[in-house]
Order: structure tokens, then sequence, then C-alpha cells
């Protein structure tokens, strides 16, 4: 199993023995399961484990929280919904992706699925959803995906600056990210950093390139989405290469 996952057993569930040591390897992996989710507290984003139906097999507090605002995503029959159907739509062919792609999590990046959840009046829930076999291998878990929720009023500045230094990133275009995750547009950010707008310009096209982007709005997605799963194993090519699956 997972060095990391051993470790977090051991530190949120410390009370666990390690298989074989008489512990079923489906009692293990759902402690690891629970431990993960344990873990996911200290992140300011929202995870859920999601079974093959959508259903939730455990949730972190800040997903509880979106639950609770209503907005944007919910329950609905007993499984994970948006308000939009389009966006439904777009959860559930995320979790098919993953479904179908899932025997390849093995590899060093396996599969993930980035797409946005709109709310009334407020910035757009980013979310990538990942096979939990990536982050638990052999691990047997009710779960069969792991959906990450990045919601941009909650955003800390540092995780970004992480999902920056992926795409190496210069000071600069770090800097110029981090403004448009935060809302500003291109006449703001050159004021705010006292360049020229068309500089300003030129710097987006060179992180358009390092991302694999076209669009401001496809960029701030990626940036706040792919800082999700910072957390596993293989993280970085994970992100990299996820970046050209996006829909």
């Amino acid at each position: 199993m997972p060095k990391y996952l051993r470790n977090l057993v051991a530190d949120f569930v410390p009370d666990s023995p390690p298989p074989p040591g008489g512990m079923a390897l489906f009692e293990f992996g759902q402690d690891a399961l629970r431990a993960f989710l344990s873990f996911s507290e200290i992140i300011d984003s929202a995870v859920v484990a999601l079974d093959g139906e959508r259903r939730p097999c455990g949730y972190n507090r800040t997903f509880a929280g979106l639950l609770d605002e209503g907005d944007g995503l919910r329950i609905a029959g007993g499984a994970v919904s948006t308000a939009a159907q389009d966006d439904a739509d777009k959860l559930a062919m995320s979790l098919s992706t993953i479904a179908v792609r899932g025997g390849d999590c093995a590899a060093s990046a396996p599969p993930v699925q980035l797409f946005s959840v709109r709310r009334c009046g407020r910035a757009s829930l980013n979310c990538a959803v990942v096979p939990a076999a990536s982050l638990f291998g052999t691990l047997a878990v009710d779960a069969s995906a792991i959906l990450f929720v990045s919601d941009p009023e909650l955003c800390q500045p540092d995780s970004i600056r992480g999902v920056c230094a992926l795409y190496q990133l210069t000071p600069a275009e770090t800097q110029l990210a981090l403004y448009l995750v935060q809302g500003y547009n291109t006449a703001d950010i050159a004021m705010a950093m006292d360049l020229k707008e068309e500089t300003i310009r030129a710097y987006l096209k060179h992180i358009y390139t390092k991302t694999d982007t076209s669009r401001q709005p496809e960029l701030v997605q990626l940036l706040l989405a792919s800082r999700l799963p910072l957390i596993m194993p293989g993280a970085q090519q994970l992100i990299v290469n996820g970046s050209r699956r996006r829909h």
C-alpha cells in the first residue's frame, strides 16, 4: 500500500494495526479512507468519496458546508448532484471517464477530470475527479472516485503558488495568476503590478503556453482545481497531464 496512507492511518486511526495483522484488507482500506478524509480537513478544499452510483462514502466538513449552502452542489436521491442539469451532466461524464480510465491509475499520471459547477451570483466551484485507486492503490474501499472541490472564495494564495511552481511560472507570471484567481481584470492587474497592459497580455500568453490553456476562465479553473490533488503521490505528473484532459 502507498506509504503515505500507512502514515495517515497511523496518525488519524492510531488503534488500527497494519494488515495482515488480523485486519481484513477491506477493513484497513476503510480506515485508510477515513484517515484520508480526516487529513483533508487541513486543506482549504472540499473532498468527497463517491461510489459507482455517485453516493457519498464520506466527506470533509468543507464539503458539508457547500451542501448546507445548497448553491451549486447538492444531494439528490442519495447521490451527489448539482443545481444545473448541464453541470450534473459534466459530473456524470467525468465519473464515467474516470471509471473507463481507472485501470491506468497505476501509472505515474493517473486520469484526472477537471470541470466547474456554477453558483447563483457567485464564483463557480472548480472540481477535480480522480479514481480512488490512484489514492488507495489495491486497497479495497467503498469509493470508486474522489471529488475535490475548490471554492475561489476560500482559496489560499500559497496553494496557488504551489501549482504555479509545478508549471514553472516565473515570479511575475505567478503574481499575475494570483490576481486572476482573485477576479482582477488585465487593466487592474497592470495597475497593481505597475506594468503596461500590453506586458500583462504578453505574460498571459506565456502562461497559456506553459499550462496548455487558451482563455482566462480556463486558466483560473485549472489553477484552482489542479491544486487539489497536490497531496496525492505522483501529483505533479497527474496535474500536468490532467490539464490536457479537461472538458
